[in-house]
């Protein structure tokens, strides 16, 4: 899964949030030789989520509406 995040102040890309680079690496668009995992993504998107950070609550957002590492939500 490759999820685009909004660069906002604050967000990973701006200052850094080590939870929300590692579930994007996790999630397979920067790790190169590890073996991807949607499933180990989603698992620091909520952490990071929880404490706020931005781009990981977009990201597990995202991961929802698609359905992948997560069940899919129903709309």
């Amino acid at each position: 899964m490759w999820i685009a995040t909004p660069s906002a102040p604050g967000s990973a890309t701006e200052g850094g949030d080590d939870l929300g680079d590692l579930g994007q690496d996790l999630g397979g668009e920067l790790g190169q030789g590890v073996e991807r995992s949607d499933e180990l993504a989603v698992h620091w998107w909520t952490l990071a989520a929880e404490m706020g950070q931005r781009d990981a609550q977009y990201n597990l957002g995202v991961a929802c509406f698609l359905g992948e590492g997560i069940q899919k939500s129903e709309l």
